[in-house]
């Protein structure tokens, strides 16, 4: 059972996930992958807005909101610093830098988490873009996942990680 320290975890964050991660989500051009996005954020673990997370035994001080921000800025960053000589689909990006983390506190996280959203996608609607997001999901480990990230959208999303966990 995980309870929630308000010490550590202020009621404020979550109005900044809602606002924050909705101006990512509203971001996404393609109807289908914006709304498969949507609904995986809203039906969320509450692990995954406020469970521990991190590398090796650490934890981010306020769950994975600051990680899982601090990924979509770095993935921001990235983009936009290689968009004049890397063909990237920013939909892509977007919705698996939101998303790389949904099975955070299970078993096998990038695969839970790929299971979960491809289960939403199932009753919502799915496409090449989804199907790729799922992609950067169970990639999104790099060396230290089974899956290594195969297409320039995994590798932005791998690295955004990465870096933000070694900050968050």
């Amino acid at each position: 059972m995980i309870t929630i320290n308000e010490e550590r975890f202020p009621p404020q964050i979550q109005h900044n996930w809602d606002n924050y991660f909705d101006s990512i989500v509203s971001r996404i051009k393609d109807d289908t992958l914006r709304m498969v996005t949507d609904e995986a954020l809203k039906y969320a673990s509450s692990h995954f807005k406020y469970g521990w997370s991190g590398h090796k035994g650490g934890d981010h001080k306020y769950g994975l909101y600051k990680h899982t921000k601090a990924t979509c800025d770095v993935a921001i960053l990235i983009m936009e610093c290689s968009q004049d000589f890397l063909k990237i689909d920013s939909d892509i990006v977007f919705a698996g830098s939101v998303l790389h983390d949904i099975g955070k506190g299970f078993d096998n996280h990038p695969k839970t988490g790929a299971e979960y959203v491809r289960g939403i996608a199932d009753r919502v609607g799915s496409n090449g873009k989804v199907k790729a997001t799922i992609k950067v999901i169970e990639r999104h480990m790099g060396i230290y996942g089974k899956d290594k990230p195969k297409s320039v959208e995994e590798r932005i999303v791998h690295v955004a990680d990465y870096i933000a966990s070694r900050i968050y």
